[in-house]
């Protein structure tokens, strides 16, 4: 698979994963319901995401990672479509 059609794949997958988060997050969550909140909050997280995966398809960056600028391997990019970090600084952000 050349780049331009895993970015081009990447492309659909995240747009159609984007509208149905956009479907699901239009609830209200009562503040004492610990694990509504956390699905809301999770829905967000995920939303930035893959607007900021979309963003990096247009600028035409997607595929580097936004930390240190290495090529992002091809199977981590099938793997996780909004992926805009190397393993090695993805690790590093979440504190590893």
């Amino acid at each position: 698979m050349t780049n331009s059609t895993l970015i081009s794949n990447n492309k659909l997958t995240l747009e159609a994963r984007l509208a149905d988060l956009e479907a699901q997050l239009p609830f209200t969550a009562d503040a004492s319901d610990a694990h509504a909140l956390a699905k809301k909050r999770a829905l967000e997280v995920d939303l930035l995401q893959i607007r900021g995966a979309l963003q990096f398809i247009e600028l035409g960056t997607y595929g580097r990672c936004q930390y240190c600028g290495v090529e992002i391997p091809n199977g981590r990019l099938r793997a996780i479509p909004a992926a805009l970090a190397c393993v090695h600084c993805a690790g590093e952000t979440r504190g590893h």
